[in-house]
């Protein structure tokens, strides 16, 4: 079982949503805008790095499992 595609899907939408965060701030560019970066955004992006990171251990497991099955 390989789940590098969906890896792959998730990297891209959080480098999308970090790149356009970063565009609002030529919009937005307050206190309000950094106190919801740091509670939202930053807190997402720990989250999906760790997320990623176990979805690539996981899929490196499975298919270490899979080889010894065969």
């Amino acid at each position: 079982m390989n789940l590098s595609h969906g890896e792959g899907r998730l990297s891209g939408s959080l480098k999308h949503l970090l790149e356009a965060w970063q565009r609002t701030d030529q919009e937005w560019n307050d206190r309000r805008r950094k106190e919801f970066d740091k509670e939202h955004i930053q807190e997402l992006r720990v989250s999906l790095k760790t997320t990623i990171d176990s979805m690539v251990e996981l899929s490196e497991t499975l298919d270490s499992v899979i080889k010894k099955c065969q």
